[in-house]
Protein backbone atom coordinates (compact mmCIF):
# COMPACT_ATOMS: atom_id res chain seq x y z
CA UNK A 1 0.00 0.00 0.00
CA UNK A 2 1.39 3.49 -0.95
CA UNK A 3 0.92 6.31 0.98
CA UNK A 4 2.03 9.98 1.67
CA UNK A 5 3.12 11.08 5.13
CA UNK A 6 -0.13 13.16 5.91
CA UNK A 7 -1.63 12.20 9.25
CA UNK A 8 -5.58 11.70 6.91
CA UNK A 9 -3.44 9.20 4.33
CA UNK A 10 -1.93 7.32 7.36
CA UNK A 11 -5.49 6.90 9.08
CA UNK A 12 -7.22 5.95 5.71
CA UNK A 13 -4.57 2.96 5.48
CA UNK A 14 -4.96 1.60 8.74
CA UNK A 15 -8.78 1.76 7.60
CA UNK A 16 -8.21 -0.24 4.91
CA UNK A 17 -5.80 -2.57 6.28
CA UNK A 18 -8.55 -3.30 9.12
CA UNK A 19 -11.46 -3.37 6.05
CA UNK A 20 -9.38 -5.56 4.29
CA UNK A 21 -9.07 -8.03 6.92
CA UNK A 22 -12.86 -7.60 8.50
CA UNK A 23 -13.66 -9.38 4.75
CA UNK A 24 -11.46 -12.30 6.06
CA UNK A 25 -8.67 -11.27 3.40
CA UNK A 26 -5.05 -12.01 4.77
CA UNK A 27 -2.55 -8.81 5.18
CA UNK A 28 0.27 -10.88 5.63
CA UNK A 29 2.11 -9.55 2.86
CA UNK A 30 0.61 -6.67 2.69
CA UNK A 31 3.48 -3.88 3.07
CA UNK A 32 3.90 0.18 3.39
CA UNK A 33 5.41 2.15 1.08
CA UNK A 34 5.75 5.89 2.54
CA UNK A 35 6.03 7.78 -0.48
CA UNK A 36 7.01 11.77 -0.63
CA UNK A 37 8.63 11.79 2.53
CA UNK A 38 10.06 15.27 3.29
CA UNK A 39 14.10 15.39 4.68
CA UNK A 40 12.86 15.50 8.94
CA UNK A 41 9.85 13.34 9.30
CA UNK A 42 9.38 12.72 12.53
CA UNK A 43 8.39 9.14 12.19
CA UNK A 44 10.60 6.40 12.48
CA UNK A 45 9.69 2.79 10.00
CA UNK A 46 8.72 1.06 13.68
CA UNK A 47 6.35 4.12 14.49
CA UNK A 48 4.49 3.73 11.24
CA UNK A 49 4.53 -0.50 11.88
CA UNK A 50 2.31 0.18 14.71
CA UNK A 51 0.44 2.60 13.97
CA UNK A 52 -0.96 1.02 10.82
CA UNK A 53 -0.57 -2.63 11.92
CA UNK A 54 2.12 -3.55 8.33
CA UNK A 55 5.62 -3.84 7.91
CA UNK A 56 7.06 -0.86 6.19
CA UNK A 57 8.66 -1.84 2.75
CA UNK A 58 10.25 2.01 1.92
CA UNK A 59 9.76 5.02 2.69
CA UNK A 60 11.28 7.07 -0.55
CA UNK A 61 12.22 11.09 0.30
CA UNK A 62 10.57 14.08 -1.56
CA UNK A 63 12.63 14.38 -4.48
CA UNK A 64 10.69 16.79 -7.04
CA UNK A 65 13.98 18.55 -8.82
CA UNK A 66 15.98 14.55 -9.52
CA UNK A 67 12.07 13.30 -10.25
CA UNK A 68 11.69 16.14 -12.79
CA UNK A 69 15.46 16.08 -14.13
CA UNK A 70 14.97 12.34 -14.72
CA UNK A 71 12.19 13.36 -17.26
CA UNK A 72 13.63 16.37 -18.56
CA UNK A 73 17.32 14.99 -19.59
CA UNK A 74 16.97 12.46 -22.27
CA UNK A 75 19.14 10.09 -20.76
CA UNK A 76 18.64 6.46 -20.48
CA UNK A 77 20.47 5.53 -17.15
CA UNK A 78 18.95 6.91 -13.92
CA UNK A 79 19.97 9.99 -12.32
CA UNK A 80 22.02 8.92 -8.71
CA UNK A 81 20.18 10.79 -5.90
CA UNK A 82 18.04 8.99 -2.37
CA UNK A 83 14.95 8.27 -4.68
CA UNK A 84 16.79 6.74 -7.30
CA UNK A 85 18.66 4.56 -4.27
CA UNK A 86 15.30 3.75 -2.34
CA UNK A 87 13.66 2.94 -5.78
CA UNK A 88 16.21 0.31 -6.61
CA UNK A 89 15.92 -0.94 -3.33
CA UNK A 90 12.90 -2.08 -2.97
CA UNK A 91 12.43 -3.20 -6.35
CA UNK A 92 15.54 -5.22 -5.70
CA UNK A 93 13.59 -6.97 -2.05
CA UNK A 94 9.85 -7.00 -4.12
CA UNK A 95 11.81 -9.28 -7.18
CA UNK A 96 14.29 -10.85 -4.72
CA UNK A 97 17.23 -10.21 -6.54
CA UNK A 98 19.80 -9.76 -4.01
CA UNK A 99 21.10 -5.95 -3.77
CA UNK A 100 24.76 -7.11 -3.09
CA UNK A 101 25.02 -8.23 -6.52
CA UNK A 102 26.79 -5.89 -9.04
CA UNK A 103 23.85 -4.30 -11.20
CA UNK A 104 23.99 -4.67 -15.11
CA UNK A 105 23.11 -1.27 -16.89
CA UNK A 106 21.48 -1.48 -20.09
CA UNK A 107 22.10 1.64 -22.24
CA UNK A 108 20.08 1.30 -25.15
CA UNK A 109 22.15 4.84 -26.26
CA UNK A 110 25.65 4.70 -25.42
CA UNK A 111 28.79 6.98 -26.52
CA UNK A 112 31.20 4.61 -27.55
Amino acid sequence: MVVTPEVPALYQAKRIRESIQMMGLSTKRMKLVVNRAPRGLDMQSGELEEMIGMPVAAILPEDSRGLENCFVEPKTTVAAGRLCRELESLAARLTGRDEDKPKKRFLLFSRS
